[in-house]
């Protein structure tokens, strides 16, 4: 009987656990997985492709090259030098390589791999809510899959989603180096710094401007996890007992070494002379000069090396206030009091009540400080948001935070039918918000990443403003096109057009017709100013589901023979992005 009642408690106090805003959080993240599965078959089906993943093999081969040349002394100095890791490329290069497999199926696997990125980060979100003990663990999870800006994105670019999913598995590994260092001793320093530094190495040679602010952080971290009444000798001769800021120096000396020795060792065009790789890689991604391109916004064609009075700052605004949701805007900004709070009160604190300040601190330094950086030095930026993709991991993270920190206030909001606690509120929001999105998201499938925010998208979605997908869209053009055009015929090889250097095709058109243009990026050049007699043969398009606002995301016209403007059969697309 004694067993039954504790048995029948437990059951009890499980129920209660299980409250409405964790079982919504539950079925919506449920639903977003399923609609980024259905995404991944759309994408696999109409066979799109971005310009990134045909430069980031031949990217991998500009390493192999540079790297095996070192080795054997043979001269390297007509191979371009390419300053991107390719740690999220080499495997699925190795195995189309030895594989003997097509290119297509390089495509494939790079594909597969982003996507095992994006789920991979949700998981991380999820473990750092739990080792938090926050209130619905599941919330930050769901936030990361209802942003457009990362989950579309994470279906059509190799780059970008893996740099976030390292940073975002980064920031774990520092908050687990500080709990791991709860029980004090030399030897979990050592250990918990060396494993940190491979980490960092792995993450940092994706993108060697993230190095600093690496350092930085784990700096930090360490600072507040070394005892401050530690009198624990230091492994090294001639030392001797020393306390707190001579340990912090020689794990920071640890860490340089190693993350320096993995860095170098994942980027073998670095072999050769890594210190003048490292300066000249972090230099071009802060300037990125070698881009020469512009974003269309509102009208204008826009760049740091085009316009006049360009700032970084200004860009930020344009583009944070536009692509983001407004869940997730209002989650970057709300976080700043949360995170200045929490600084306040992780030196206040000891043992496992560190969890969860820490935390949101180096959450906030993933989401705040690279974005100060860049709008301080003004550094390049295009493509909308998509270089800053990392910071959105952590911006769910501090969403839910914010959650959390309301339901443990009493803070009440007042409504004439009487007062609300703020937990309530901001928690039906966030789940209104996330259901516009899932509806949204599910009507733009497969090209999540076009998604405009409510407030801005009428103003932004008349054909004044680009929204990348890249040639994502080219490979449904073609599905549609073959069926009632001879201008893209059926016995083409599909993957041939979907690369870069076929492009520039001359399939041969009908004797009356021949291709007019293509718009080859969403909303870029609306199809308003046809000559006369030239028609729309099919196009790409989406609507947003609830403002019903039309989206073209590339299409294909013809004109009568010896039309002014279709003289050629050309099949046009945006200049590389980087």
């Amino acid at each position: 009987m004694k067993i039954g009642v504790e048995k029948g408690s437990r059951i009890a106090i499980s129920r209660q656990k299980i409250n409405k805003p964790a079982i919504i959080t539950i079925i919506l993240l449920v639903s977003f997985l399923l609609l980024l599965l259905s995404s991944h078959l759309l994408h696999e089906h109409y066979g799109g492709i971005t310009v990134d993943e045909r430069a980031e093999w031949y990217n991998v081969k500009y390493h192999l090259a540079r790297g095996i040349g070192f080795f054997k002394g043979a001269d390297t100095s007509e191979v371009p030098i390419s300053y991107y890791g390719i740690v999220n490329t080499f495997v699925p290069y190795l195995i189309t390589f030895k594989l003997g497999l097509p290119l297509r199926d390089y495509y494939r696997l790079t594909h597969i791999l982003s996507v095992a990125s994006a789920v991979g980060t949700v998981y991380l979100l999820w473990w750092t809510s739990r080792i938090c003990q926050l209130r619905n663990r599941w919330l930050a999870s769901v936030m990361l899959l209802g942003s457009p800006a990362f989950f579309g994105y994470s279906l059509m670019n190799i780059k970008d989603i893996p740099i976030a999913f390292t940073y975002t598995f980064y920031t774990c590994t520092l908050l687990w180096c500080h709990r791991y260092m709860r029980s004090f001793s030399v030897r979990r320093l050592t250990h918990g710094t060396i494993i940190t530094a491979v980490i960092a190495g792995i993450f940092t040679s994706l993108r060697l401007t993230l190095l600093p602010v690496a350092f930085a952080t784990f700096v930090f971290t360490l600072y507040f996890s070394i005892p401050t009444n530690t009198t624990s000798a230091l492994p090294a001769p001639g030392l001797g007992n020393r306390r707190r800021l001579l340990l912090l120096a020689y794990s920071g000396a640890l860490y340089a070494v190693f993350t320096f020795l993995v860095a170098t060792l994942l980027l073998p065009a670095a072999w050769e002379n890594p210190i003048s790789f490292f300066i000249n890689a972090f230099h071009t991604f802060r300037d990125y000069t070698i881009w020469n391109g512009c974003t269309l916004y509102e009208g204008e064609c826009t760049s740091k090396l085009l316009t006049k009075g360009w700032t970084t700052a200004n860009y930020l605004l344009q583009w944070g206030f536009s692509q983001p949701t407004l869940l997730n805007i209002f989650n970057y900004l709300a976080g700043i009091p949360v995170a200045l709070i929490a600084l306040f009160m992780l030196p206040r604190m000891a043992g496992p009540e560190r969890s969860k300040p820490m935390a949101v601190i180096l959450f906030s330094a993933q989401a705040y400080v690279v974005v100060a950086l860049a709008a301080l030095t003004n550094a390049t930026l295009y493509n909308g948001i998509r270089h800053l993709l990392f910071a959105l991991p952590a911006t769910a993270f501090l969403g839910s935070a914010i959650a959390d920190t309301l339901s443990a206030s009493r803070i009440r909001i007042p409504f004439p039918f009487g007062g609300v606690s703020a937990a309530k509120v901001y928690l039906t929001a966030a789940f209104i918000s996330l259901a516009i999105v899932f509806v949204d998201m599910a009507a733009l499938a497969p090209y999540q990443y076009s998604y405009i925010n409510e407030l801005k998208r009428d103003a932004l979605t008349a054909g004044t403003t680009e929204i990348e997908v890249w040639d994502m869209s080219l490979g449904e053009l073609y599905s549609k096109t073959a069926k009632v055009s001879p201008l893209f015929p059926e016995d083409i090889n599909k993957s041939l057009i979907l690369t870069r250097e076929s492009i520039g095709i001359t399939t041969p058109a009908s004797d009356a017709t021949k291709i007019q243009r293509t718009i080859p990026s969403p909303i870029r050049s609306p199809i308003t100013d046809l000559p006369e007699g030239c028609t729309v043969v099919s196009e790409v398009s989406r609507n947003y589901a609830l403002s019903r606002q039309r989206v073209i995301f590339s299409a294909v016209t013809e004109c009568p023979k010896g039309s002014a403007k279709g003289s050629a059969t050309v099949l046009s697309t945006p200049k590389d992005s980087g």
